[in-house]
């Protein structure tokens, strides 16, 4: 993407993209939460779309990970929306 450091955070991240729907989430968009966190999708792990491939930073994990996640996010952890960085194509 050719962003300019020192990047941007989950607070700021709306500048660079848009939120979309569920059934438009492709690999490379994400699900966030710009008050607390963001996770990159892969691909649905199930036919139903109640689950997904993520990749996250974790600091409980030290540092990425890669899993299946509960859509749109675990519960209790804040609410998750799809959305798209400008420029994905």
């Amino acid at each position: 993407m050719g962003l300019a450091k020192p990047g941007y955070t989950t607070y700021t991240l709306p500048k660079v993209g848009k939120y979309i729907i569920k059934g438009a989430l492709r690999p490379g968009d994400a699900l966030l939460d710009p008050n607390y966190h963001v996770v990159l999708f892969e691909k649905w792990a199930d036919s139903a779309h109640t689950s997904y491939w993520a990749y996250e930073e974790s600091s409980s994990h030290n540092g990425a990970i890669h899993r299946i996640v509960p859509y749109p996010y675990w519960a209790g952890y804040g609410t998750y929306r799809p959305f798209r960085f400008y420029g994905m194509t």
